[in-house]
């Protein structure tokens, strides 16, 4: 019988009807192919004039800056949602009637994770993995140094159906001068969570996940990997820290580490499970407002593209999932 469940850190609702899917094999798609190859491609090594110049770096001791011999390379997006061409301006919003307009500033960063063209985080040692996160470490502290900016988010599409227009492993990050509306949206409902019973809603999901077990994919010394009880998407994975931490930037060298593993691990099941689908990545962190601390959780959400949203999905506002997380978790924890 379908089921609506409420999400409890956002309040959004979602309806669970599996009824629509009994079989796992509906969720695996044809693979996608682009048309690139290495030869081509911008961001592989050797093709570095064909980028702006980067920003930084990862690459051995004696090695120029836009050469190749990197391991991990971040440029700006040749074409970014957000600039900073308009900051000298006079800025804010404009309203004409019931309209309002800003102009979108921030930054806008490629990180192209390896120089390898065809190895996503599933086939990257955790080491490679490592020295990614290294990197996000390094660009989401050094754009803190930019006063106006209000928040920033990481994010990996992979696969054109993720909306990844290059085959190659890369992520992007994302500051901007404006809060990001469903962070914020988070950062409220986990206020007032804090405000009532006194505890982080985070560390509660944490604890609550790790003793029942039903929805539990992985679990490492300092990561909780998990389907969520209200789960939009079929096989949509969380992974929360199990130290409460508000920002991903206080990420230590030891739990570094543990999360490159779980990635590779996380990232391994969903290729094989489910025919290397195309996924959304995002790090949902907040690195700026320190009166979060108390009640405030990062975290890790990824999204499987396997379905396309429909008529009452759009209508609505609500999801129909037709994978609940308790099934999905079965199909993926064996691998």
């Amino acid at each position: 019988m379908p089921e609506l469940r409420r999400d409890p850190t956002t309040g959004r609702l979602t309806v669970i009807a599996t009824e629509r899917a009994a079989r796992p094999e509906v969720f695996c798609l044809a693979k996608e192919n682009f048309s690139s190859s290495p030869k081509d491609c911008p961001f592989c090594p050797g093709n570095e004039d064909m980028t702006p110049q980067e920003v930084f770096a990862l690459r051995p001791p004696g090695r120029s800056p836009n050469d190749d011999g990197w391991q991990v390379r971040v440029i700006p997006n040749k074409f970014p949602a957000f600039t900073l061409k308009d900051l000298e301006g006079e800025g804010g919003w404009v309203k004409e009637g019931l309209h309002e307009s800003s102009p979108a500033v921030g930054i806008h960063e490629v990180i192209i994770n390896t120089p390898d063209h065809l190895r996503g985080l599933s086939l990257m040692e955790p080491s490679e993995i490592e020295m990614v996160l290294a990197t996000y470490l390094v660009r989401l502290a050094s754009l803190k140094a930019y006063p106006h900016l209000k928040s920033s988010i990481v994010i990996i599409n992979h696969g054109q159906r993720a909306g990844a227009s290059m085959e190659h492993p890369h992520s992007q990050l994302f500051s901007m001068a404006n809060e990001i509306p469903l962070l914020k949206t988070e950062m409220a409902t986990a206020k007032l969570y804090f405000e009532d019973k006194g505890r982080c809603i985070y560390c509660d999901i944490v604890q609550e996940e790790a003793q029942a077990k039903e929805r539990v994919l992985l679990e490492s010394d300092h990561f909780l990997s998990l389907l969520p009880f209200a789960s939009r998407f079929p096989f949509e994975i969380w992974i929360l820290p199990k130290r409460h931490s508000k920002d991903f930037e206080s990420l230590t060298e030891e739990e570094k580490g543990d999360l490159a593993v779980l990635l590779k691990r996380v990232t391994y099941k969903i290729q094989v499970g489910l025919n290397d689908p195309s996924y959304n990545l995002y790090i949902h962190s907040d690195g700026f407002d320190d009166g979060a601390g108390c009640y405030y959780h990062w975290h890790i959400e990824m999204i499987p593209r396997l379905i396309n949203l429909a008529g009452f999905e759009m209508g609505s506002g609500m999801m129909i999932n037709i994978a609940s997380p308790e099934k999905a978790v079965k199909i993926l924890a064996p691998i």
